[in-house]
C-alpha cells in the first residue's frame, strides 16, 4: 500500500491475507481477501502496487 506524500509515492504497509475471509460465508474459493494496516495519516491518493491478482473488486478504508 502506498500513499502520495509531498508528490512522491511512499510505502506505508504490506498486504496480508485477511483472516476474516476464511469461513463458511466465502462463496468462491478463488476469492482472496487481503488487508493492510498503517498509522493514521491524511492523504488524498492511495494505491495498491504489486498485488498478485487479476482483478480488484472492493476497497474499504476505516479510520480508527
Amino acid at each position: 500500500v502506498e500513499i502520495e506524500r509531498d508528490g512522491k509515492w511512499v510505502k506505508v504497509a504490506d498486504t496480508v491475507p485477511a483472516p476474516s475471509a476464511v469461513g463458511p460465508n466465502v462463496l468462491d474459493a478463488k476469492i482472496t481477501a487481503v488487508e493492510a494496516k498503517w498509522p493514521a495519516e491524511s492523504f488524498r491518493k492511495i494505491r495498491f502496487a504489486d498485488l498478485k491478482m487479476a482483478a480488484l473488486a472492493e476497497i474499504e478504508l476505516y479510520e480508527k
